[in-house]
């Protein structure tokens, strides 16, 4: 017993001391058996009918291998020890966090504590655990400027951002990156689901865990979070016209020719994932939304976060999604010689400018030119795909 360590020292250890108990006695006597038979691994009898005495006369003795012992317990019934009509507001802030830890999220998601006298407290436990876990090794859990999700900063197997700007990449693919958002911080969300009466901290731990884990979905061949899971979009039109004037019946959409998969489609559906891939993570995702209201209160948690911190891009009317077939126009009719000399001659009666016509015919020559080149450019795209995917 920690607690009396500092009434007991050298000077009056040949003394007698007198301990008033202000607790049942029947404990208080377990206790000392158990201090008394601690070398031969004895352990108390623990019971529903007194498994909250023992853990509170232990936690304020500072027995902390009886209190790992009772928290054992409590994990194999956290549901009947809910119903105990005990005051749980006694036990200290480290025994909870002890009880969350020894819980999984879905067994925290279906319990039952009519009072709430100590279920919220579980559950926020257990959200401040995760967002610590996921923020080891200097990472960072940031929000996104540009798509408004929750990333890792600092995190190589994340998806990437959908909206913003976008990078090729060596096999021809085109790659967003995420952009943190100025002035938002984890540690706000925390503090504003707290004060927030729409949300629970069980949609906030779903929330959180659903946005930092991944899988690939055999549809769109994107890689996309769990809180992504019913948006799938594709176009239900066929693609009309070749090459840079591609684009889908359904929406005129414009298809970028080195990489159609990256244009989003009109409509959505659910992610079908990839075979073995997160499949389990899904299944659990797939579950806890499924629960009445379930998906509302996560929608609710996402609309708390993006509301913090400055105004994001796609608030502002800006950050989103590029048109990267903007990258390759159309090719536009070409004239004749005889229409342009036709042009050029009227001009030059008309303006009596022979250099403005020169200057003319070279604008429209690097035109012509760069339009080529950017044809090219698309083809050797497709061509480092293939081999990359042969």
């Amino acid at each position: 017993m920690k607690y009396f360590q500092a009434y007991l020292n050298e000077a009056n250890e040949h003394d007698e001391i007198d301990i008033s108990v202000h607790c049942d006695v029947e404990i208080f006597e377990l206790l000392v058996e158990y201090m008394h038979q601690h070398s031969h691994e004895w352990r108390p009898r623990m019971t529903l009918e007194n498994i909250a005495s023992i853990l509170v006369s232990s936690e304020f003795l500072q027995m902390e291998e009886l209190v790992e012992d009772c928290v054992e317990f409590i994990s194999g019934h956290v549901q009947e020890f809910l119903m105990l009509r005990v005051d749980f507001g006694c036990l200290s802030d480290s025994t909870i966090t002890k009880i969350a830890s020894y819980c999984t999220p879905e067994q925290l998601q279906s319990l039952h504590d009519p009072k709430d006298k100590i279920l919220s407290k579980l559950r926020r436990k257990k959200v401040e655990a995760l967002v610590k876990s996921l923020q080891e090794g200097g990472r960072r859990l940031e929000l996104c400027t540009n798509c408004e999700l929750l990333f890792i900063r600092g995190e190589k197997d994340s998806a990437g951002c959908q909206k913003g700007m976008r990078q090729i990449g060596v096999h021809g693919e085109l790659i967003g990156n995420h952009q943190a958002k100025s002035g938002w911080q984890i540690e706000m969300l925390l503090r504003e689901l707290v004060a927030s009466k729409n949300t629970s901290w069980s949609a906030a731990y779903w929330y959180i865990w659903g946005a930092t884990k991944y899988f690939n979905c055999s549809v769109c061949k994107q890689k996309c979070s769990l809180l992504e899971l019913e948006d799938c979009a594709y176009h239900p039109g066929s693609i009309v016209d070749n090459g840079p004037a591609a684009k889908y019946a359904c929406c005129s959409a414009r298809i970028f020719s080195a990489d159609e998969s990256s244009t989003r489609g009109c409509r959505t559906k659910p992610h079908m994932p990839l075979n073995g891939d997160k499949l389990a993570d899904v299944s659990s995702f797939s579950n806890v939304v499924a629960l009445p209201s379930m998906w509302e209160q996560i929608r609710a948690c996402e609309k708390v976060a993006r509301a913090l911190g400055p105004p994001s891009a796609g608030d502002r009317g800006g950050g989103g999604r590029i048109d990267v077939a903007s990258l390759f126009p159309p090719p536009q009719p070409r004239k004749t010689v005889g229409s342009i000399d036709r042009e050029s001659s009227s001009k030059k009666l008309g303006e009596g400018n022979v250099s403005a016509y020169r200057k003319q015919c070279k604008v429209l020559q690097q035109q012509e030119k760069d339009r080529i080149r950017c044809l090219d450019m698309s083809r050797q795209l497709v061509e480092q795909r293939k081999k990359a995917t042969c």
